[in-house]
């Protein structure tokens, strides 16, 4: 799927590939994007799914970036970068709300 927005072209597209564990094969499925910026600069950052263990690890100190006006995006998402503001700036209400859906 791909589109553009804010003069970002966007695209989104599923990879599912297989790996070996222990003695037995398992069904991996990852979302991936691809923006093409032009001369924009973006902090560079992470964001995947939040599971129980990035929950108990926010427990013990380590944090991730939220946003309390979007609670359903900061519950889902685990968000990471070194320079907070401009990953605040990238992820704009609008935009934490689409991926929120």
């Amino acid at each position: 799927m791909s589109g553009e927005m804010d003069h970002i072209k966007l695209t989104v597209f599923d990879y599912n590939y297989i790996v070996w564990v222990v003695d037995t094969y398992c069904n991996c499925s990852q979302t991936v994007a691809f923006a093409e910026l032009g001369n924009v600069h973006l902090s560079r950052f992470s964001l995947d799914p939040e599971s129980i263990f990035h929950k108990i690890g926010e427990i013990v100190g380590f944090k991730d970036i939220d946003f309390p006006e979007n609670k359903r995006f900061s519950d889902r998402y685990l968000l990471k970068g070194a320079d907070e503001a401009a990953v605040r700036a990238v992820f704009k209400p609008e935009r934490s709300a689409f991926l929120s859906l």
